[in-house]
């Protein structure tokens, strides 16, 4: 690892760890970029989103922290240097300010999370992910699917029961070597995967999870579902997880699709829910949310109460972005229901933001080891990770499935064939640094080919200010729902660490030197 001679903290006038005289001048603190601070009562929680540092500010120290964070000072006001020197020494031993500039200390994010991702890589070359596009044909026509442009012109091929069996054979060990069969998870996709007319390949594909014992698992909307109750459960050779959407708003769901109205669609899907559920099947319930719809969602949650299902221990309902409706403005402020909205929501619904806060309540009762490590976000960035479809196509997301220009490869009878280009996708260039800086190992950097797609298929781009909101809300509804429960240390009166409290330093640079042995020197 070749890391930047930057200047330390020790280099630029700061206190000595223990608290003591100062080293030179004036001290060089700042509030670190990669460490957030919400108010919380009386004082602040502060969470640093490389090392997984949380710490907890209050009184005096705490209202003066907050006030300097949130102006984004970069240094503290002289007359207090002295009365805090020890708090902020061991602030920066957590990584929470820095005296590196923001400069560096991006430079050594990124070398970090270069680091980070090529130890992911290497986890991820020992399972496999394969979705299977059985056809890009469904029978509902959703105003905001992102395969709505193309669908027409892909038409109704369809894989058959012997292109399971190459696959299985020929394909999966191509794309996925040295990964066992049960250590492979193939996902039914399209169009929608599971209509009566998918039935044969559906089994096919079964009867090998069964033999192999790989997991199967299915994004689907459900509608025909009930053909397919016999084969959903848990274990090999069944269907052990559904992903299935509803629109936050059942007047406008599902176009007309399937001779039936909106609204008939809606109770039927809902139904076929109901009936899943008995069978021990997982299912991730998608609920849409669409732009200036704010109330539609509880609506819905009360549609989903009174039905039971929001009690259900195998349903998992969680809110999702409708990133492209046609004919609807999307504002940059209004994509989805707000960060504080979903944290209110936590006791019904999954998000992001609760997503988030239960990463916070993992990290809180660690004591060594690294941080966040979420290096990827969805499949294109991870190895062994491929979508294929009823064309003989190779894509790296689901997203691009279907547009043939993004396509990483092709399979067939002579075998696989992967593109030169699709090697780059694995990389992370210089160029990544505004994606991935400074939550990218919370979320990976975000969707790599939304802006992409945005040019084409008239799509909304998250702005990336958002995940600050979310965290902030994530970090919130932690605070106010778990910290009680953990014990801290009382580092200084009016500074408490709750996490990490074996590892001595954890500043970014130390956090390089700490990674540096368990990756190639040449990162």
């Amino acid at each position: 690892m070749n890391t930047p001679e930057f200047a330390s903290w020790r280099e630029v006038g700061c206190m000595n760890p223990d608290g003591n005289e100062p080293l030179g001048v004036a001290p060089a603190w700042r509030p670190s970029a990669l460490s957030i601070l919400r108010r919380h009562e009386g004082g602040a929680v502060l969470f640093h989103t490389l090392n997984g540092c949380l710490d907890v500010v209050s009184g005096a120290f705490g209202h003066w922290l907050a006030d300097a964070w949130e102006s984004r000072l970069s240094h503290e006001p002289l007359g207090l240097s002295g009365f805090y020197s020890k708090h902020l020494a061991g602030l920066a031993a957590r990584g929470h300010v820095t005296s590196l500039s923001l400069f560096e200390e991006k430079t050594l994010f990124l070398q970090y999370f270069r680091m980070i991702r090529w130890l992911n890589r290497h986890l991820q070359r020992q399972t496999g992910y394969l979705m299977l596009a059985l056809s890009y044909a469904c029978n509902l026509d959703c105003p905001y699917c992102f395969q709505r442009d193309i669908r027409a012109r892909l038409g109704d091929v369809r894989l058959a029961p012997k292109d399971i069996d190459a696959i299985w054979r020929q394909v999966q060990p191509a794309l996925c070597p040295d990964v066992p069969a049960h250590r492979m998870c193939y996902v039914l996709y399209g169009g929608e995967p599971l209509r009566n007319r998918h039935r044969d390949t559906v089994q096919r594909l079964l009867h090998h999870a069964k033999a192999g014992g790989a997991e199967v698992e299915a994004v689907t909307n459900g509608l025909e579902l009930a053909g397919y109750l016999d084969v959903l459960g848990q274990g090999p050779g069944t269907i052990s997880r559904l992903q299935i959407a509803l629109d936050a708003d059942p007047a406008c769901f599902g176009g007309q699709g399937h001779g039936r109205a909106r609204s008939d669609a809606f109770a039927l899907i809902l139904a076929h829910v109901e009936a899943a559920s008995q069978t021990g099947v997982a299912i991730d319930l998608r609920l849409h949310l669409q732009p200036a719809r704010r109330q539609a969602l509880d609506s819905l949650l009360d549609i989903l109460d009174k039905a039971g299902l929001l009690a259900m221990e195998n349903i998992h309902p969680y809110a999702a972005a409708i990133r492209n409706v046609p004919g609807e403005h999307l504002d940059d402020g209004l994509e989805m229901v707000s960060a504080e909205d979903l944290a209110r929501f936590a006791n019904h619904i999954g998000s992001d933001v609760t997503r988030h806060a239960a990463a916070l309540a993992r990290l809180a009762v660690a004591e060594t080891g690294p941080g966040p490590m979420a290096a990827e976000y969805c499949m294109r960035a991870k190895e062994h990770c491929y979508l294929l479809d009823p064309f003989g196509d190779i894509y790296a997301c689901y997203e691009e499935a279907g547009r043939a220009d993004r396509r990483v490869g092709t399979y067939g009878r002579d075998g696989v064939q992967l593109f030169p280009s699709q090697a780059g996708r694995l990389e992370i260039g210089s160029d990544a640094m505004d994606a991935v800086f400074p939550f990218g190992l919370l979320d990976g950097g975000g969707c790599v080919v939304a802006a992409d797609l945005a040019v084409c298929a008239d799509r909304h781009v998250v702005r990336r200010e958002r995940t600050r909101e979310v965290l902030l809300a994530a970090l919130g509804l932690f605070a106010s729902q778990t910290l009680s429960g953990f014990t801290a240390e009382e580092t200084a009166s009016g500074w408490r660490a709750i996490n990490f409290r074996g590892d001595k330093q954890r500043d970014l640079p130390s956090m390089l030197q700490q990674l540096a042995p368990y990756v190639p020197r040449e990162l």
